[in-house]
């Protein structure tokens, strides 16, 4: 779903919110793209009939130009900043809850919308509130410039701090936890937060890029389910995203693109006066080239980042365990494959196998095949 939305979000930032695209071409292409990326996510979850429709939904109703966005453009709530994306959003946030619903029960799924609703639909509301404050909301504006710089400070400052609040984080209470990882990795060990008792995901996450708006988060069933040496490496693995400076390189994935597609438009409806059906194509190119690019390129690059950040931690425990440390690293991210229900054999759209990162190790020399199997205790 946040790859959807991030395509949705640079979609509302490139069309002009005040011109809908009325041709039935660029209406069909911008559907059948959206279709396609909504279809390569959800084809990884067990669904039914009932999902399926909801998914096929979504497709029409909320990325359809001049059908349900303009619906809410007329309607009393398309002149409220935030509520009016809240709206444009809204059957996407439904099937998804239908879809896990129908999967693991809607107690849970609440639980997961909390947890997925400010990482999908903040880069919405903050990306309308910089083309808004930018000036490339307007029409016949060119603040396109001040638009992208107004996204990456928020997207570096503001989002950490909407997902701290909105997910309930709070500075974990382990004192010797801490003090042991700051005397690992010294000053760049951001402040450690945990996710409320509730939430029953077995992760850890970093979150943000630039201090005092960086955090890494762990949850409490991780605590649980690891030993001290594993939590290290997980902790370790984390600490590779930060030193490899993995989440500016994912800003400027996105960002980049979409300023270069920014440009080429602008600069095309400026020395030429297209009509008609040259037209309409050249309003649909821009989210069919970002589509396509950002999902050719999003899980090549998540995949190969988390293979960069298990080499760093490998030779990082490598360092303070001796030899055992990389076998721990291999040893936690078992467990965890174990503990979310993922086959060891199966990559994930944004991450690549157990078996995948395990074999990256062996070839790097880091670590050697993992001895035994590790079970949950």
């Amino acid at each position: 779903m946040l790859l959807q939305i991030l395509v949705y979000c640079t979609i509302v930032l490139l069309a002009r919110p005040l011109e809908t695209v009325e041709q039935p071409l660029a209406s069909w292409l911008v559907c059948l793209a959206l279709g396609l990326l909504q279809w390569s996510v959800a084809r990884t979850f067990k669904r039914g009939w009932v999902s399926d429709i909801c998914w096929g939904a979504t497709s029409l109703l909320m990325l359809w130009p001049g059908n349900w966005g303009a619906i809410v453009a007329t309607s009393a709530l398309g002149e409220i900043p935030f509520l009016r994306e809240a709206m444009l959003l809204s059957p996407a946030i439904v099937s998804r809850l239908v879809l896990l619903a129908e999967t693991d029960g809607l107690s849970a799924a609440l639980v997961e919308m909390r947890m997925s609703l400010p990482l999908a639909c903040g880069p919405v509301w903050l990306g309308s509130s910089a083309a808004r404050w930018g000036g490339i909301a307007g029409p016949g504006s060119d603040g396109g410039v001040l638009t992208i710089v107004l996204i990456v400070v928020m997207l570096i400052a503001v989002y950490p701090e909407l997902l701290r609040r909105c997910w309930g984080l709070s500075p974990i209470q382990l004192p010797e936890l801490t003090k042991r990882l700051q005397s690992q990795h010294g000053r760049s060990m951001p402040p450690l937060l945990v996710w409320p008792e509730s939430i029953s995901i077995c992760n850890a996450a970093l979150l943000g890029c630039v201090p005092p708006f960086r955090y890494l988060v762990v949850s409490t069933p991780l605590l649980d389910a690891l030993t001290p040496g594993e939590l290290d490496a997980v902790i370790a693995h984390e600490m590779g995203h930060l030193r490899k400076q993995h989440v500016a390189r994912r800003l400027a994935a996105i960002v980049i693109p979409a300023a270069i597609v920014l440009v080429g438009r602008y600069l095309l409806a400026v020395g030429i006066d297209l009509q008609g059906a040259a037209r309409t194509l050249a309003e649909a190119s821009a989210p069919l080239l970002l589509t396509a690019y950002y999902l050719w390129s999003t899980p090549r690059q998540s995949r190969r980042l988390e293979l960069e950040a298990d080499a760093w931690a490998a030779t990082h425990l490598k360092r303070i365990y001796g030899d055992q440390g990389p076998e721990l690293l291999t040893s936690a991210l078992r467990k965890l494959s174990v503990a979310a229900d993922i086959p060891l054999e199966q990559s994930r759209w944004l991450h690549p196998s157990f078996r995948e990162r395990e074999s990256a190790l062996q070839e790097e020399g880091i670590a050697h095949p993992f001895p035994t199997p590790a079970r949950l205790p």
